[in-house]
């Protein structure tokens, strides 16, 4: 028996159970299937829908087999290549989709129970990623372990899209495998709705949003010269993929060979070639010397073994963080992950 496990009648069960009032369970998952564009019906009025939509939820069926329901299997339109390079262009179906269904003050709870079912699910494997984070930027499972120490900031939409889209691609034909998560989440005599009884293991220090509420932000001062922001953007767009992994290393971590090689080709562009020097702005220059040069010790001391340097190590991802908090450089990320 493996509880928890994660698959569409397990996820659909659990918004449901934060889904507003007005909402009924037939318009919810037909929802979910247009937006994975599975279906491009409205199918909640239809009475075999109503039928099936209880069955997905209670995993003793497989909406994703009913032929005379799904047109597509949905995994070309959701697949891997297609989130990472075209997922903001479907995020508003999702951003519509959250807004209209799911009951605002829920959010953190729901985003607590879906993190810690995916930590949770030990049929998961450790490399197996989500795309869960603003920008799509794949997420592995045994990054989100690390995650619990670190605060995070989660963006709803992007969180239940990624979910959404890990078990059409993974799990569309293993619905009847959480039959026993169903079973014994809504033990219970009593409990005839069969509500969750479960209180999540991992507790994840979160920061949940709405992307209809919150936008990305590129540099918190006011940037008048055209040359500085042209700059600064190529600048960032460098920094964001070490920027990522940064925030949620650990003092006892070791770079990887590929994070090094990183590493070392953004300071050889940017300090070793003096390009940061192309800055107008005295303030903008320094204070990127600053990251460059924290950037370049942080290279050097976490590439060897942390022997006796644990707190030194601490100090440099401290400085660092603070650099990504406030300033120039200051992150957009939705959710900061560890290499």
């Amino acid at each position: 028996m493996n509880v928890p496990y994660l698959c569409g009648g397990i996820f659909f069960w659990i918004l449901t159970q934060y889904r507003n009032s007005e909402v009924t369970e037939p318009q919810l998952l037909s929802k979910l299937l247009n937006i994975s564009k599975m279906t491009k019906k409205d199918l909640s009025q239809d009475k075999n829908f109503k039928f099936y939509t209880s069955r997905f939820k209670n995993c003793s069926d497989d909406i994703f087999k009913k032929s005379t329901i799904i047109f597509s299997d949905g995994k070309n339109y959701f697949s891997n290549d297609f989130i990472k390079n075209k997922g903001l262009d479907i995020l508003d179906d999702t951003k519509l989709f959250t807004k209209k269904y799911i009951n605002e003050s829920y959010y953190t709870k729901l985003a607590q129970i879906l993190l810690d079912l995916i930590v949770s699910d030990e049929s998961i494997s450790d490399d197996d990623e989500f795309y869960i984070t603003r920008d799509f930027w794949p997420i592995k499972k045994k990054e989100l372990k690390y995650l619990k120490e670190i605060f995070m900031e989660i963006f709803i939409e992007t969180l239940i899209l990624g979910v959404w889209q890990y078990i059409v691609i993974n799990r569309d034909d293993k619905n009847l495998n959480g039959k026993d998560t169903y079973n014994q989440w809504g033990e219970g005599k009593k409990n005839t709705s069969k509500e969750i009884n479960y209180t999540p293991v991992h507790k994840f220090k979160i920061y949940v949003y709405s992307c209809n509420d919150k936008e990305p932000k590129y540099e918190s001062h006011d940037i008048e010269n055209d040359s500085d922001k042209k700059l600064l953007d190529e600048f960032l767009t460098d920094l964001r993929p070490i920027q990522r992994r940064i925030r949620g290393m650990h003092k006892s971590s070791n770079l990887s060979p590929q994070m090094f090689m990183d590493i070392s080709l953004f300071l050889m562009k940017w300090k070793n070639g003096g390009k940061y020097r192309k800055f107008i702005s005295d303030s903008l220059m320094k204070d990127a010397a600053e990251l460059l040069s924290y950037l370049t010790e942080f290279n050097n001391v976490f590439r060897e073994q942390p022997f006796g340097k644990t707190d030194y190590r601490q100090n440099l991802l401290d400085a660092l963080n603070n650099i990504f908090d406030s300033g120039y450089f200051m992150s957009d990320d939705a959710i900061f992950y560890p290499f």
